[in-house]
């Protein structure tokens, strides 16, 4: 995991911890795992996508709380799932007054 992504955490559910983080503005092709999230836009060669999602589980936030809040922006990478499909790995609270942003 050396990329690290910018994203908001969209869904948590903490009853079952799995949950979802949004990056914004990535443009298909940009990387290869650009479209391997959920969500819209998230096929390959669909042009710009307006965001990507990327599912997580709840052992993957960096704290070791087990839990976090919805809106909350957040950093990082990416491992690959079952089925093929990428997942957000090592989330950690990103740093004070940084915000995803446009690529």
């Amino acid at each position: 995991m050396r990329v690290r992504l910018v994203g908001t955490v969209v869904a948590f559910d903490d009853a079952v911890g799995l949950g979802e983080v949004e990056t914004a503005g990535v443009a298909a092709g940009a990387d290869s795992r650009a479209g391997a999230g959920v969500g819209s836009g998230a096929g390959a060669g669909a042009g710009p996508v307006q965001s990507v999602r990327y599912r997580f589980h709840c052992t993957q936030i960096a704290d070791g709380s087990r839990t976090v809040e919805v809106g909350t922006v957040v950093t990082f990478g990416l491992l690959a799932g079952h089925g093929g499909r990428w997942e957000a790995a090592d989330l950690q609270l990103a740093a004070a007054g940084h915000r995803p942003r446009a690529r």
